[in-house]
């Protein structure tokens, strides 16, 4: 059986069954529950934080996971 993955801010990635959007949150470091400033593009839609646990990702889908951060 082919190894599924998608890609991660352009990053290929090995993907799990059942995958969400939560779950490569997490998997990048970041606590999918109290992690503020940061936005979530699945293959170009934003996807709003109340939906990131019942959003699947699928093989070959582009996510983008954006920090706000502070400088100047």
């Amino acid at each position: 059986m082919r190894a599924r993955h998608c890609f991660v801010n352009g990053e290929e990635r090995a993907l799990g069954t059942g995958m969400t959007i939560s779950g490569l949150v997490r998997a990048e470091g970041l606590d999918p529950e109290t992690v503020r400033g940061v936005a979530v593009a699945l293959n170009n839609t934003v996807i709003r934080r109340n939906e990131w646990s019942g959003a699947l990702v699928n093989h070959g889908d582009r996510v983008e996971i954006v920090t706000a951060q502070q400088g100047g």
